[in-house]
């Protein structure tokens, strides 16, 4: 008789663990997703805003050269004169 209340109540304790572990389980799991999502998100950004950031430093490059050739044709000016 004891044996089989023994054998009831771990039924039962199996049964609310299962449930309990089995919610909190899937709570961590979709957070864990969720986390992920959001990571691979804010790498892409900063990837994107790299990418941004030397294209800007290529147009400065471009800007500063473009400067040098134009003060080199004006020196050429003033001094064929």
């Amino acid at each position: 008789s004891t044996l089989g209340g023994l054998r009831w109540k771990l039924a039962i304790m199996d049964w609310l663990l299962g449930g309990v572990g089995g919610g909190l389980f899937d709570y961590n799991r979709e957070n864990f997703f969720f986390d992920k999502e959001q990571q691979l998100k804010r790498e892409f950004q900063a990837q994107k805003v790299r990418v941004t950031q030397f294209g800007l430093y290529r147009e400065d490059v471009r800007d500063l050269m473009d400067l040098t050739v134009a003060k080199m044709e004006n020196y050429l000016i003033v001094n064929a004169f």
